[in-house]
């Protein structure tokens, strides 16, 4: 199967210090996990995928997206369209100062061509996939009106606005509180199966990821260590992984 996306020997750093050392993935149309400690390089690789690296950083590396160079892909036709990110926090990613439906909209129009009319109703009509009750008060609220579930919600819609095959989602729950968090991650497993999409998926939790993805790749201070089915994750011999797992948060007996 060809892959949808290939990272092939991604360096990145900032100045003299690297923070990434030679990843390689590959993924399908899949769910794929991406895990690991706090400063390892998660959310750098995703920003280098959407060509959006922090201030100062520099890359060094092949990103292919359906077999699209993506150092030399036109972004602009890219990003949103077929490429999407959901962000930790909706708070700090919407525009606070328009109202949902007008965010929703604007990505409808700049991926889609829609205007007017037929872009109010795509709209509506995606708020109402994400399972937001009362899609026309939604549409005309502003982020602050938003619960952090609402929110996330609103977020992923806008995603969608493109219709993406690739949607990355960094630590989309971390914000929300563990029944809110349910709730989202089965809206993506929806989504993914039904828009046949592929997700990489950045978490802390690897409780989490066992039972919602289909592989998991860990990372540990830029570099690869071990990519495994989800499935056979709480079996891994590596002895980082063998870590994370034994730091997982246990309920006292």
């Amino acid at each position: 199967m060809t892959a949808l996306l290939e990272i092939d020997e991604l360096y990145a750093g900032f100045g003299a210090a690297q923070v990434l050392h030679g990843v390689s993935i590959a993924m399908t149309r899949e769910r794929l996990a991406l895990v690991g400690g706090s400063g390892a390089g998660k959310s750098l690789i995703a920003r280098a995928v959407l060509r959006l690296p922090p201030p100062g950083a520099w890359l060094k590396g092949r990103i292919a997206f359906e077999g699209i160079d993506l150092a030399h892909a036109d972004m602009r036709a890219l990003r949103g369209r077929r490429i999407s990110w959901i962000a930790q926090d909706p708070r700090l990613s919407l525009n606070p100062v328009m109202r949902v439906g007008a965010q929703i909209e604007e990505g409808l129009h700049l991926h889609r061509r829609l205007r007017g009319r037929a872009a109010r109703e795509a709209a509506l009509a995606l708020l109402e996939t994400v399972r937001l009750s009362e899609p026309a008060r939604v549409h005309g609220l502003y982020p602050h009106e938003l619960s952090g579930g609402m929110g996330q919600r609103a977020m992923i819609a806008m995603m969608l606005a493109g219709e993406p095959d690739l949607l990355i989602a960094d630590e989309p729950t971390s914000a929300l509180d563990a029944s809110t968090a349910m709730q989202v991650l089965d809206l993506l497993d929806e989504l993914v199966e039904r828009r046949g999409m592929g997700l990489l998926f950045i978490s802390h939790d690897l409780r989490l990821v066992e039972g919602f993805c289909d592989r998991v790749a860990v990372i540990e201070a830029g570099r690869i260590v071990e990519t495994c089915a989800a499935s056979a994750l709480a079996a891994s011999r590596h002895p980082y992984t063998s870590r994370l797992l034994a730091a997982r948060p246990r309920l006292a007996p």
